[in-house]
């Protein structure tokens, strides 16, 4: 009876073991809460790097791999290193500087929505397609469904 109780004894110390071992590394993955977060690895940029205003409002990755990052005062292409801002004063597709959100498409479009309009990137450059004043009543989001931008809104969903 003894040889079988230490048996069992045995095998429930073996799978605490292995439980406590499972647990511990699970948590090891994370950041150490005892580090202050100047001892990780981040960057961070802002005006005097040429962002155009610090509040960033949505983000989006193209196929060539440049970072579009819109802001509250239009939005800026990032290479890794450099910023190149585009708003209404150098972008006369823009119907504001408020970048509500960004999608880049299956079509290698950047579709920018702002709380003023709809303007696309391509090729050939910027091109507004789209007036929100009259229908769309504060823009959330865009999204691609069935090959074409989604915008939910204040007052419903529309396909453009």
């Amino acid at each position: 009876m003894s040889l079988i109780f230490s048996c069992c004894r045995a095998l429930a110390c073996l799978i605490c073991s292995v439980l406590s071992y499972l647990i511990g590394s699970s948590v090891a993955f994370a950041l150490d809460p005892e580090r202050g977060l100047e001892q990780y690895n981040y960057k961070q940029w802002g005006v005097e790097a040429q962002l155009p205003q610090i509040s960033v409002t949505a983000l989006a990755q193209d196929n060539k791999g440049y970072i579009w990052i819109g802001t509250q005062n239009g939005i800026a292409r990032f290479n890794g290193k450099d910023f190149v801002s585009y708003n209404r004063d150098n972008t006369n597709a823009f119907q504001s500087n408020l970048i509500i959100d960004l999608l880049y498409d299956s079509n290698n479009r950047l579709w920018v929505l702002t709380n003023k309009g709809l303007t696309y990137y391509s090729s050939n450059g910027f091109v507004a397609v789209h007036s929100l004043n009259q229908e769309i009543i504060k823009p959330f989001s865009i999204i691609e469904y069935q090959n074409r931008p989604l915008v939910s809104s204040f007052n419903g969903l529309f396909k453009i």
